[in-house]
């Protein structure tokens, strides 16, 4: 089922069903998948998408509400991470390796020899306990929200929601181009993942010009995911279990790490000038205008029991193509 609310649903209802399918399918891949990290990854990216699901609705809820679902959904994400972690630094350390010289190498093949005894430790692994605890969690939050437990304040938030999270997204961008650091780099990129699946769920009042947007702001946010990778990488040979390799080849993987990381910069800003380039009032407005087209629409096609002639949406599959070029290459 596509992630994203129905044109003729209300906000509240869509927000229940969204936030029911993503915490089933998390539970289901924690209880019934056959390999732990897959299982853990593809749990957390639900959960993340629950997250993004309570930012956009956040002007229907109380700020305390909206902060306790917020940090449930959090806390279950960080039950999980652990083996993610040292799953993502192997795999960095291989991406590092595929294009350097001898001498990196031989300091690469020695970090990913100590990330590769913590598997054989077992340190590795996903505990059963902290599986256990977090389906436990996803049921009470599956009971809670099929219980109509959280109650929206205003009918239709999702206008205003978007205006909020674009702005926040802008924001972190500036503070990100003024000062680079670890830090900013990873908040704006919290906020682009927001946006990512902020267009997904809208994307049905108008599905090319939404999808473009989510695309874009997919492939940013993978640059700015791998460009905290290799962050978090970084810390783990100068201040973890890392530095034991040795302090020249600490600086050998540091200088690489932070070298691949500039570049990986370079190309984020250059996309985040064009996803962020709106006016955050003027977007959320252009949005909602497209879905109350398109609510209309789908109430005169219920209405007559008829769909839109196959030549128009020829017509109309021809004109979004055209509108999706012209996004992407300007």
């Amino acid at each position: 089922m596509a992630f994203c609310f129905r044109t003729k649903e209300s906000a509240a209802a869509g927000f229940r069903r969204l936030a029911i399918s993503q915490i089933s399918r998390a539970r289901r891949e924690l209880a019934e998948g056959q390999d732990h990290g897959v299982a853990v990854h593809e749990a957390r990216k639900c959960l993340k998408r629950v997250r993004a699901l309570l930012r956009l609705v956040r002007p229907a809820l109380s700020d305390e509400r909206y902060r306790r679902e917020n940090a449930r959904f959090r806390d279950i994400g960080r039950m999980l991470s652990a083996s993610r972690d040292r799953q993502v630094m192997r795999e960095t350390v291989a991406s590092l390796a595929g294009d350097s010289d001898v001498q990196h190498q031989k300091a690469l093949q020695a970090l990913a020899e100590v990330l590769s005894k913590d598997m054989e430790d077992g340190t590795d692994t996903v505990a059963d306990q902290s599986v256990a605890t977090a389906i436990a969690a996803l049921d009470e939050a599956k009971k809670d929200l099929k219980g109509k437990s959280v109650q929206f304040r205003i009918k239709d938030p999702l206008p205003v929601g978007l205006k909020r999270s674009y702005k926040s997204g802008q924001r972190a961008l500036a503070a990100a181009k003024e000062r680079p650091n670890d830090d900013a780099m990873h908040d704006w990129r919290k906020t682009v993942q927001a946006h990512w699946r902020h267009a997904l769920l809208l994307s049905e009042a108008w599905p090319a010009y939404l999808t473009v947007r989510a695309n874009l702001a997919k492939e940013l946010s993978d640059l700015l995911g791998l460009d905290h990778d290799l962050a978090v990488l970084i810390a783990f040979v100068e201040k973890g279990e890392g530095n034991a390799i040795g302090a020249r080849r600490v600086e050998l993987i540091s200088a690489l790490a932070s070298a691949r990381q500039q570049e990986l910069r370079a190309k984020a800003f250059a996309k985040g000038e064009l996803l962020f380039a709106d006016g955050a009032k003027e977007l959320a407005e252009r949005v909602q205008r497209y879905r109350a087209i398109s609510a209309r629409r789908a109430q005169v096609e219920q209405e007559t029991g008829e769909a839109a002639a196959p030549s128009d949406q020829n017509a109309s599959s021809t004109s979004n193509r055209t509108l999706a070029k012209r996004l992407v290459v300007s």
